[in-house]
């Protein structure tokens, strides 16, 4: 754990005398780790918005938030339960989103359970091994998302190959 002191905030001023805050035990490792999956997971999901498209826009250089990318695929089909990832990725980035703007925000396992719920609803083996730590739960819940999304990728691919007309359906 890397544990760094910051410069404490003011919170106001009472009585004309400065209030603070001090910020302690802020865990740089855990906060890296965690927006580090986040964002391997975005340019996995922008990476299926383009290759879902049979439009040749430029996604990339749309410069889409992460929300808008995610709300243009959330009523797609190809996500049925148990593999209904949209409404976890939506938690993932409102904690993503607590991090960027609060610097006393501190990452809890609490904030990864609706990811562990969806881990545990797609994983027919018995063992939770990896869900025991937060950041085997955060791995996993990225290499498993991930690993749908490029198999999405490639089948939208796969199509649009083979496929001499370009109308091609998913």
């Amino acid at each position: 754990m890397t544990l760094k002191k910051l410069p404490p905030l003011l919170t106001g001023i009472k009585d004309g005398k400065a209030q603070w805050q001090r910020i302690e035990n802020l865990d740089v490792a855990r906060i890296g780790h965690f927006l580090s999956c986040h964002l391997i997971i975005e340019h996995y999901m922008e990476k299926f918005i383009c290759a879902y498209s049979p439009a040749p826009f430029n996604w990339e250089a749309a410069g889409l938030s992460f929300n808008q990318k995610l709300n243009l695929i959330t009523d797609l089909k190809q996500f049925p339960e148990p593999y209904n990832v949209p409404p976890v990725l939506k938690h993932l980035n409102t904690v993503r989103n607590k991090l960027s703007h609060r610097v006393d925000f501190e990452l809890s396992d609490e904030h990864l359970l609706p990811i562990k719920t969806f881990l545990k609803k797609v994983n027919s083996s018995e063992s939770n091994a990896p869900l025991s730590n937060f950041e085997g739960t955060l791995d996993t819940f990225t290499m498993v998302v991930c690993a749908y999304f490029a198999s999405a990728i490639t089948y939208c691919e796969e199509q649009k190959a083979s496929n001499n007309n370009g109308n091609w359906v998913l």
